[in-house]
């Protein structure tokens, strides 16, 4: 298994992304919603601490939990998913000479295309429980940080969308009658409906507070 990318620096992650095959979309979308995720347990850090905070103290470290927790499980979904393709292109190399070894090898073939594309649905369904907890925090977040929650709220929406483009793409490659293509397709249908609806949802929210906020400054 290649090395986590966690241990490079920003900019050389950057240049492997340029580079390809890998890192490629589903492993910047894991990325991506690690950091969302890392906003959102900041922007709960910094509204306990304000003297005007109304919420529930326990909550919100139990919510902080939750986002770190989501933001690790993240980091291994980016490596999960670099380490599944080298294996998908590990079984595409298998000999084929003998009607044994095509029949083994596609049963390899077929197992790791289904954790190609199981990965990607994984990490979408953190995504979208990053949302729900962004909706949560929504009323919670102080204003002044308000912004970072709603630009966690736009990342995790979009690495769902793009997590769940690469299910797409996997479950291309995987026979149309298969009970596993259909239960698949059938819960990233559902999983981008809802995702997409909290994170309109967790606008609406932040936009409500700070028009609040907005109406009780005094003007300068």
């Amino acid at each position: 298994m290649p090395d986590s990318i966690w241990k490079s620096s920003l900019e050389r992650f950057r240049e492997q992304v340029a580079q390809g095959p890998v890192p490629a979309s589903a492993s910047v979308s894991a990325v991506s919603s690690s950091l969302a995720l890392s906003l959102v347990a900041m922007v709960l850090k910094a509204s306990v601490k304000r003297k005007d905070f109304a919420g529930d103290i326990l909550r919100a470290d139990a919510l902080v939990d939750a986002a770190q927790s989501e933001s690790a499980r993240m980091m291994r979904y980016a490596d999960d998913d670099i380490a599944g393709f080298g294996e998908y292109l590990g079984t595409l190399r298998l000999p084929k000479l003998t009607a044994e070894d095509r029949a083994k090898r596609q049963l390899a073939v077929e197992g790791a295309l289904r954790k190609a594309t199981e990965m990607p649905l994984d990490a979408a369904r953190a995504a979208a429980r990053g949302i729900d907890l962004c909706f949560e925090v929504a009323s919670v977040a102080h204003p002044v940080v308000a912004a970072d929650l709603g630009g966690a709220a736009a990342l995790l929406a979009g690495a769902v969308r793009a997590l769940l483009l690469a299910v797409d793409s996997n479950l291309s490659r995987v026979k149309p009658d298969s009970e596993f293509y259909r239960e698949m397709g059938a819960e990233r249908r559902q999983l981008e409906d809802r995702a997409m609806k909290q994170a309109a949802a967790v606008l609406d929210r932040l936009a409500a507070v700070l028009t609040e906020h907005a109406s009780k400054r005094q003007p300068v």
